[in-house]
This record gives C-alpha cells, structure tokens and sequence, in this order.
C-alpha cells in the first residue's frame, strides 16, 4: 500500500497498481494522510470491486469516511 502511495504523491498513473487486495489498505492511509485526489481513485476502484460478497464491508467502509458515492453503490 506505501509504495502505491508513494507513486502517487509523486506523480505516478496508479491506477493499474490498485487490486482488489491493496485497494482499501491505500484508501486508508490516503484517509489518514488527508490526500482526497488518492481517496477518489480509490473509492472509484472500490466500486469496481464492488460484488455481493463485500458490499456490506464496503458500505461500512462509505460511511466510516463519508464517501457519499461508493455507499450509493453499495446500496444499490
């Protein structure tokens, strides 16, 4: 997740580097690190991994940061 961060802040496309594994460690500690344009492309990654299976998770996680879009995803 830091070097995924990391590549952001400098520069760096990551949007090919996001799984579904590492996706939600690197939007918290862009939510930690107060880095919004990181936590956007997370959230957006997240509603692509967005299935049955985790979209309770998800939508806790939407709530938790008041991320308004991926919990209308969740919910939906």
């Amino acid at each position: 997740a830091m070097g995924v961060f990391l590549r952001f802040i400098y520069g760096a496309n990551v949007d090919d580097q996001l799984t579904a594994t590492n996706t939600e460690d690197v939007y918290h500690l862009a939510s930690k690190c107060d880095v919004p344009d990181l936590r956007r492309v997370c959230a957006d990654a997240l509603q692509c991994h967005l299935s049955v299976n985790n979209a309770c998770h998800f939508l806790v996680l939407a709530y938790e940061h008041a991320e308004h879009e991926l919990r209308r995803t969740a919910l939906s």
